[in-house]
């Protein structure tokens, strides 16, 4: 027997095999307690229904439920649907690695098939504690989830829900890009000072790959097409990735962080790599929020899959969407939440107030090699890239609004791409909801939803606040590196600290939510200078900067001389007294000692 479109859709559950024992048509099992509560609770799951479930030793088996409680029930197995196929033993041996990087090496290795995993303490092992029960669990959901069907909106809703975390396991990630450009003094004939560089040769490709030679036991390839597109961290660099936007901007997703202090070091460590190689290949790199002199035209396109399916669609929903993909660079940080309520009280505050990060952090004054009145052009791109995914979301300030509720948001969101037997498939435009509502999706009709696609598709959701397993904070231009963490710093102290928290939650709701939409619209051209009730947005800034301090001086974190995290918004703090924002400082410079000459920035800028 096999898996047949009558029974894909199926949950698929793990057995173990000495619970599941001498597999035979017509044997009774009883359902774990924790997979009971899963069929009843989550997936409405009553006597009569049936579900797939399996493991090595006896293969995978249709079985019946013949009765669901709160926390027990019964299957009765009917037939054999996959008989057990011997597999080579694949071994995965990884030095021990804090939590969440070792979380992700099992649910990784899983899902490619390996079948032993290998622990070990190093020299350089950090950790040197480990729960074998939490490790088998990781392990077991991965299994199931890597066929397991999408079906219901509360069983997506619980993929979210598994990011809870308590507060002790609460980290920082922080993501940055920067535009790469050709020194002046390297460039050959035949090649413009300060244009983008190309994938390759002597390119991004080269840069990747000397980053891998020089840091052999921290990163590892990843590949598109036999294209290495990224690295992946491991070792000292556990839980981090550099990774390409389309035009071949640089990012590196930095690993979860417990400090601001340890997000420092991360920062000095990247560059400090990074700067080396690539001016070995006439390169340098200028975090700015839009590329100061290039037309589309003159960019490259990274040999990314996923990218040539964007490439093709942003312009059918979007007039700047591909000005989004190969001219935008941005700084984000992800953060935690401990519950449902928490994950609700977070989203509202940092939705309403990202339009002042875009203020603070607005870093692009220039397109094509002059000013257009925008200090921040990447966010004016954001306005009409693809409204369907992107901006503020209405919904967060509805009075349902759960992990359930953004589920029904991104059902809607239309797709781009799934993945099946190693390939990216281009479904661009068609329905997630309706595909997993069983209706007929053009180049969906051979194939199931799984919560795998549904985990694909959230990337492809762009919310100025977006919600995977963590919350995502997209508001903001790149910039220098003082201003990268002192992004990181400012929504840490919002939203790490109870009484912060409560407080920034005030003064949100001191205007209605219509108020924020609005300057999401207008922060791009005017800035800190945007009007804001009696004020400016200046003044609102100081209010979100005074309530991070006192969130920062509660957390309390300081680093083995004893400095504060709360010294890292100083860049934030002169702002609101009246400094220049980093947009109108390069205004400055092109009307006075640039005279005109955008091609300045990129050496002034470069980290």
């Amino acid at each position: 027997m096999v898996v047949t479109d009558a029974t894909a859709h199926l949950p698929r559950l793990y057995n173990a095999p000495e619970t599941l024992g001498d597999a035979q048509t017509g044997l009774t099992l009883p359902i774990a307690p924790d997979q009971a509560r899963y069929l009843g609770t989550v997936l409405r799951k009553k006597a009569g229904d049936h579900v797939r479930i399996f493991n090595a030793k006896s293969g995978e088996w249709l079985a019946r439920i013949t009765e669901i409680r709160k926390d027990k029930g019964f299957f009765a197995l009917e037939h054999q649907l996959r008989s057990p196929t011997p597999q080579p033993a694949l071994v995965l041996a990884f030095a021990l690695l804090k939590r969440d990087a070792t979380d992700l090496a099992l649910r990784m290795g899983t899902e490619l098939g390996v079948t032993h995993f290998v622990p070990l303490i190093t020299e350089r092992t950090n950790t040197h504690r480990i729960n074998p029960d939490r490790l088998h669990a990781i392990a077991t959901e991965a299994t199931e989830q890597y066929e397991t069907p999408a079906r219901t909106v509360a069983q997506l809703a619980e993929v979210l829900a598994q990011g809870c975390k308590p507060r002790d396991a609460w980290r920082i990630g922080t993501e940055h890009e920067k535009f790469g450009f050709l020194r002046p003094e390297s460039v050959k004939e035949g090649q413009k000072a300060y244009s983008a560089p190309p994938y390759a040769p002597n390119g991004i490709e080269a840069l990747l790959k000397g980053l891998q030679k020089f840091e052999p036991d921290d990163w590892t390839s990843v590949l598109d097409n036999n294209n290495i597109i990224g690295l992946k961290g491991r070792g000292e660099a556990a839980g981090a990735a550099i990774s390409l936007e389309p035009a071949g901007q640089f990012e590196l997703s930095g690993a979860p962080l417990r400090t601001l202090h340890e997000t420092a070091e991360e920062l000095t460590a990247h560059f400090d790599a990074v700067r080396p190689i690539a001016r070995e290949l006439g390169l340098g790199f200028a975090p700015l929020g839009f590329h100061p002199t290039a037309t589309r035209a003159e960019l490259p396109w990274m040999p990314k899959s996923r990218y040539a399916i964007m490439r093709e669609y942003m312009p059918k929903v979007g007039s700047m969407g591909l000005d989004m993909m190969q001219r935008t660079c941005t700084v984000q940080v992800n953060l935690d939440f401990g519950s449902e309520q928490d994950m609700v009280r977070k989203m509202r505050v940092s939705m309403a107030l990202q339009p002042v990060a875009t203020a603070l952090f607005a870093n692009s004054p220039f397109v094509e090699g002059k000013p257009n009145n925008i200090l921040s052009n990447r966010a004016q791109v954001w306005t009409d890239t693809d409204n369907a995914r992107s901006g503020m979301l209405a919904c967060v300030f509805e009075d349902d609004f759960s992990f359930e509720r953004y589920v029904e948001w991104v059902l809607d969101v239309p797709m781009y791409f799934i993945m099946r037997d190693g390939k990216m498939r281009n479904v661009a435009g068609r329905s997630f909801r309706a595909w997993m509502n069983g209706e007929r999706q053009d180049g969906l009709e051979d194939v199931t939803p799984t919560i795998g696609d549904f985990e694909d598709h959230i990337t492809t959701a762009f919310p100025d606040v977006r919600l995977k397993q963590f919350l995502e904070m997209r508001g903001a231009d790149a910039g220098s590196p003082e201003m990268m963490l002192a992004l990181s710093t400012l929504w840490t102290g919002l939203l790490y600290d109870d009484a912060a928290l409560e407080s920034a939650w005030e003064l949100v709701k001191s205007h209605p939510w219509e108020d924020y939409v609005k300057l999401r619209d207008i922060v791009p051209l005017m800035g800190l200078d945007t009007p804001w009730g009696e004020g400016t947005v200046r003044d609102l800034a100081a209010q979100m900067i005074a309530i991070a301090m006192d969130g920062l001086q509660g957390r309390d974190m300081t680093d083995e001389s004893g400095q504060t995290e709360w010294v890292y918004l100083a860049p934030l703090t002169s702002l609101v007294a009246g400094a220049p924002t980093q947009a109108e400082r390069w205004l400055e410079r092109y009307y006075g000692a640039w005279m005109g000459d955008v091609n300045r920035i990129f050496l002034e800028a470069e980290v």
